[in-house]
């Protein structure tokens, strides 16, 4: 009997979250209450901190990459980073805080290079225009 109870203490207790858990993952988000008035957001995580790429509508056409400068922080059911966005783990939903306003997004979970091919492809296609 006592050795039945060690071992739920054991199998009952979670593994530590570690920080840089996420870095070489990507997320590709969208806007929940209406898809199609804007396009998928992107977001990186690379060395502890997010990574916003986006195609720049400059010419020529670039990707830039927006850091926030706050490292993100993992928790086993959330992933929370510069004080405005959550993403939770379970639902796989992001959300961004805009004062009193919160916005909602689906994401997906995406490797950083789909993400690079998807962003090459849009200014492909901008450029063909």
């Amino acid at each position: 009997m006592k050795y039945i109870a060690i071992l739920i203490l054991f199998l009952s207790i979670t593994a530590p979250v570690h920080a840089g858990e996420m870095d070489g993952k990507g997320l590709e988000c969208i806007f929940a209450e209406n898809a199609l008035k804007f396009g998928p957001k992107y977001y990186l995580f690379e060395n502890g901190k997010v990574v916003q790429p986006y195609v720049d509508n400059s010419t020529p056409l670039t990707i830039k990459r927006e850091i926030y400068q706050d490292a993100y922080v993992v928790t086993a059911s959330a992933i929370a980073w510069s004080t405005s966005y959550t993403f939770d783990r379970k639902t796989l939903r992001l959300s961004v805080s805009m004062g009193m306003e919160t916005q909602k997004y689906y994401c997906e979970v995406r490797a950083p290079e789909e993400i690079q091919s998807i962003l090459e492809k849009k200014i492909e296609a901008l450029n063909t225009k």
